[in-house]
């Protein structure tokens, strides 16, 4: 299948589907959980208690056993341009749109650290 979006797709389509897609997949355009999908909780092994991919907690403090972050990275010193827009990615402004598009904001740790690198 062609990404997430064919992946959601097929698997509304199909009571018996299932599929692995990231998590701002999972919603309509309202914020609401699509019609015909069910979010499943994951245990890391069969002592450990099971999370859900929404539970943000649980993604933050790697709980949750198959969250990944996703990094962006630079060949050097950025450009004053590409600075600028890795800057606004970590503003207010930027961490909204960032989870308005179904992904988590970045966690303090991490904001500090590329604010760091950022100077």
């Amino acid at each position: 299948m062609n990404g997430n979006a064919q992946i959601i797709e097929t698997v509304t389509q199909d009571a018996a589907g299932i599929g692995y897609v990231g998590v701002g997949y999972v919603y309509d355009e309202q914020g609401q959980l699509r019609k015909g999908i069910k979010v499943l909780k994951i245990k890391k092994d069969e002592n450990s208690p099971d999370y859900s991919p929404l539970d943000k907690e649980a993604v933050y403090s790697a709980k949750y056993a198959i969250s990944r972050p996703l990094y962006q990275s630079t060949n050097g010193k950025p450009s004053t341009a590409v600075s600028q827009f890795l800057k606004f990615e970590l503003s207010p402004e930027g961490q909204a749109i960032v989870e308005r598009e179904g992904f988590f904001r970045i966690g303090k740790d991490l904001m500090e650290q590329n604010e760091k690198n950022l100077r």
